[in-house]
């Protein structure tokens, strides 16, 4: 019966893990977080959304390790936006739908296309844009104008962007 109970538990195991999909929370690099960004807009998670946007801590990080960059103007952005993730996040899934799109259960992250830089040899990914799939033929792409490397992993600095919607 042990037998039995421990190969349907593998078995269970691995049905799970070839599934695949599900919520991904991961900044270990560039590709790895717009994917953990597209899981926030897909399952409308304000805390994970939060989780890699830029505070005013990786301002002061880029302070100190950026060449030539003046904190002032992401100093007073951050001040200005406050906590409107939520609102934000909102906006872009509202976007979405005024376009068309309404069926995020089925939507899948499909790939993430960006220019690569650095500055001071610190990594930056460049105007992002994550493109996904509807499941019934249709292609979304957010935009992401700006991500960066730091000691703590990948962040973003910028808010997402509807880019597009096409129905095929």
């Amino acid at each position: 019966m042990k037998k039995f109970n421990l190969m349907l538990l593998l078995v269970f195991a691995l049905v799970l893990s070839a599934c695949g999909g599900g919520k991904v929370d991961d900044n270990s690099t560039n590709e790895r977080l717009a994917e953990t960004m597209f899981s926030a807009i897909k399952y409308n998670d304000v805390e994970l959304y939060k989780k890699y946007f830029e505070t005013m801590e990786d301002v002061e990080w880029k302070v100190a390790n950026w060449e030539g960059f003046n904190g002032d103007y992401s100093r007073r952005f951050h001040e200005r936006m406050g906590d409107k993730h939520a609102e934000l996040l909102e906006r872009i899934r509202s976007e979405f739908k005024q376009h068309g799109f309404t069926d995020w259960d089925n939507a899948e992250f499909d790939m993430l296309t960006f220019q690569e830089a650095d500055n001071s040899g610190h990594k930056l990914s460049r105007f992002n844009k994550v493109v996904f799939t509807d499941g019934d033929n249709g292609r979304g792409t957010i935009s992401f104008t700006l991500m960066y490397a730091n000691d703590n992993g990948w962040v973003i600095s910028t808010f997402p962007e509807f880019s597009n919607y096409t129905k095929f």
